[in-house]
């Protein structure tokens, strides 16, 4: 109710020909109570202070940042494509309270993305009671690959590979 009270009254004085009604029926109220000898009649004014302390009471704290380290193919890195990770989480359903579900992570990992890629999933963890949903930092780097290994952008063998006459003459 008072936040709708709140609204209306920044919704009035915002519009001027409405405001300059408000201030001419003000004074006029004003100068007939000079004349007629009464007082004029105060509306109970809304302080905000308690609204604001009450909001800041219903806000929580962050939750924690969770890092979740990952190995995907090297492949995934080369050619882009989505990792998967399904996990348990809690959290808090309107009816049963406080339910551990199986969730799915979807992590987009671009061509070419630079190691180690790291994705956050603001808010989409354990809910607590405390605090707001526990944020997941997903970390994906590229698990050891059997012939080349990653250095920066480049793919680099780990055997020599021997062209032109040394594989001729042979």
């Amino acid at each position: 109710k008072v936040f709708i009270s709140v609204k209306n009254a920044h919704l009035v004085l915002a519009d001027k020909p409405t405001r300059r009604q408000y201030d001419y029926d003000r004074d006029h109220d004003r100068a007939q109570a000079e004349v007629n000898g009464t007082n004029v009649h105060q509306e109970q004014h809304i302080d905000l202070t308690e609204v604001l302390e009450r909001i800041k009471e219903m806000q929580r704290p962050p939750g924690e940042n969770i890092e979740l380290p990952v190995q995907c193919k090297l492949e995934k890195f080369f050619y882009g494509g989505r990792k998967e990770i399904k996990r348990k989480r809690t959290i808090k359903d309107f009816y049963l309270g406080m339910v551990t579900e199986m969730h799915t992570y979807r992590s987009i990992i671009t061509r070419g993305a630079e190691e180690p890629l790291i994705t956050n999933f603001k808010e989409q963890g354990d809910w607590h009671k405390e605090t707001k949903p526990d944020t997941i930092i997903m970390q994906l780097s590229s698990k050891p690959h059997p012939t080349v290994e990653r250095k920066g952008s480049d793919l680099v063998s780990k055997e020599e590979i021997r062209l032109g006459e040394e594989v001729a003459h042979e």
